[in-house]
C-alpha cells in the first residue's frame, strides 16, 4: 500500500480576491486572509489534479468565530467555474481543478 502526501500552497496575493483583505502579502508563512462579519474571499482555480484532495485551515491571529469552507471542482477551469459551491466537510474528490472560498 502506498501514501502520497503533498502540498500545494500559494501566496495569497494575486490569487484571492474578495470582501476582505490580506496582510503579511509577499509570499512568507506570515500572510493572512483578515475576514469581517459577511466578508468572503475566493481563490483563483488552480490545478489539483485528480483525486482525494483536503483543505487545510490554520488560524494565527487573533479572532473569533467559525469560517465557512466552500469549494468547486471540475474537469476543466470552466467547468471548475461552472460547477455549483460545495460545503467542505472532512475532504473531497477533485477532479483536477479546484477553487476555493471562504465565508465569515
Amino acid at each position: 500500500m502506498t501514501d502520497v502526501q503533498e502540498e500545494y500552497t500559494k501566496p495569497f496575493a494575486n490569487y484571492w480576491t474578495g470582501d476582505g483583505g490580506i496582510s503579511g502579502a509577499g509570499g512568507t508563512d506570515g500572510e493572512k486572509i483578515l475576514l469581517g462579519t459577511g466578508d468572503s474571499m475566493e481563490s483563483n482555480v488552480w490545478y489539483l489534479g485528480a483525486g482525494a484532495a483536503r483543505i487545510t485551515l490554520d488560524k494565527y491571529g487573533s479572532g473569533e468565530g467559525i469560517v465557512d469552507i466552500k469549494y468547486k471542482t471540475g474537469i476543466t477551469v470552466a467547468a471548475c467555474e461552472a460547477d455549483t459551491w460545495h460545503d467542505y466537510v472532512s475532504g473531497f474528490i477533485c477532479l483536477n481543478y479546484v477553487k476555493v472560498q471562504l465565508n465569515y
